[in-house]
């Protein structure tokens, strides 16, 4: 999926002493091992409907659940993030939005205090951040630095994960950002991760949409032009949700009218 990214947010919060810090959790909840799987089973059965009103969040407190049963286990964390970029999206206002990346993103703290090896950790964490930086801006040239080893943590564990999502979210960065001193900013370094990005996961239309705004960065509209028409031949195929499918469209009907 791809982050909507700005260069201007709230500085990295602190991370917490606890789930019950984010979470409201029933003193019956069901511990050990066995619950946790059984928890992550619904979090994955909602995720999978995700497009159906209220499953993101169901998504997320399943996974919520899965942590409080098994700390020990690692894929409730970086989940609950997942989804919490999902749930943001879709909330209204920018208090609630803010709150729910806010969520998602301590939420992968507690699992890189643990473990700092897990690149979705890491991605889900900039992610997060990243979508926070539009909600609630201030200090936001530090979040944005922030994000950068995170990112490129992720793309050394795991090059692949979400198809090739880190080197996708580092050209958005480049590309949105600033430029020196002022920030990150690098229009050439963007168009660099996006081109690596579409050479990774070709048939992610999301990939070809960062390529495609590097291009127009740089000046080469025709380029461009093909980009964004491959984004929208591959955002007709039927593997991509409902929602997936209109973020695509609605992103290349954007970059169109700038060629």
């Amino acid at each position: 999926m791809t982050a909507l990214l700005t260069a201007a947010c709230l500085g990295v919060p602190a991370p917490p002493a606890g789930l019950e810090e984010l979470v409201d959790l029933p003193d019956s909840l069901p511990r050990g091992p066995a619950a946790a799987r059984r928890f992550l089973h619904d979090g994955d059965a909602a995720w999978d409907r995700r497009d159906d009103p209220g499953m993101p969040e169901a998504a997320r407190q399943a996974y919520w659940h899965a942590i409080a049963a098994d700390p020990q286990q690692p894929d409730g964390y970086w989940k609950a993030a997942r989804a919490s970029v999902l749930v943001g999206q879709l909330l209204e206002g920018k208090e609630a939005r803010g709150d729910a990346f806010l969520r998602g993103l301590r939420t992968t703290q507690l699992l890189l205090a643990r473990d700092d090896e897990i690149a979705q950790a890491h991605y889900y964490y900039a992610l997060n951040l990243g979508l926070l930086a539009k909600e609630r801006p201030s200090r936001g040239h530090e979040a944005v630095k922030e994000m950068l080893p995170h990112l490129e943590r992720a793309i050394e564990l795991a090059p692949q994960l979400d198809r090739a999502g880190g080197y996708r979210t580092l050209a958005l960065v480049h590309l949105r950002a600033p430029g020196w001193p002022t920030s990150v900013g690098d229009e050439e370094v963007g168009l660099e991760y996006a081109t690596l990005a579409v050479e990774k996961a070709a048939d992610y239309p999301g990939n070809h949409l960062a390529l495609a705004e590097a291009l127009i960065a740089m000046g080469d509209k025709p380029k461009a032009h093909t980009e964004v028409e491959r984004a929208r031949e591959l955002a007709a195929q039927p593997r991509w949700t409902d929602r997936e499918r209109d973020d695509f469209l609605e992103q290349a009907t954007s970059l169109a009218v700038q060629i």
